[in-house]
């Protein structure tokens, strides 16, 4: 009786200990961020920070810098305009931020909401959002509206 209960058990061990893997898999390394740095942070430590210089119809470029807060949704977006004619001029403004769909239902749009106004950005996997135009449409210019993350 006892032998009985132990013919499936060994069958069983047995067979799984025989499979072989197929050793001609392939390893794909997809863009991404490593999620258990997260997990030791306080809410208000999750902020990503973008940066880069925007381009400007009446100056030299935008020195633009993003804070994104994930936790909160919120934002606070700095810009200064250098090389005007009346020397450089600085605004910051903030608010809150929503996940959009973008038209090919595959990427993410940020949506930034302030008090004065609102900005669009793609976001470009883990390292830049591309800044888009009041309709959150691509800006179709040769000029650099990418700001890098920190």
């Amino acid at each position: 009786m006892k032998i009985n209960a132990f013919l499936p058990v060994a069958a069983l061990s047995l067979l799984l200990l025989s499979c072989d893997r197929n050793s001609r898999n392939a390893t794909v390394t997809v863009d991404t961020v490593d999620t258990d740095f997260f997990e030791g942070l306080t809410p208000s430590a999750v902020i990503f920070t973008y940066k880069g210089v925007l381009p400007c119809v009446d100056c030299q470029g935008i020195n633009t810098q993003l804070e994104i807060n994930q936790d909160s949704s919120t934002f606070t977006l700095a810009e200064t305009f250098q090389g005007k004619a009346s020397g450089d001029s600085s605004f910051m403004f903030s608010g809150r931020f929503n996940r959009l769909s973008a038209a090919d239902s595959v990427s993410t749009v940020l949506e930034l909401t302030s008090s004065d106004r609102k900005d669009y950005f793609l976001v470009e996997g883990d390292t830049s959002l591309l800044k888009l135009d009041q309709d959150a449409k691509t800006i179709n210019s040769g000029a650099n509206y990418r700001l890098m993350r920190l």
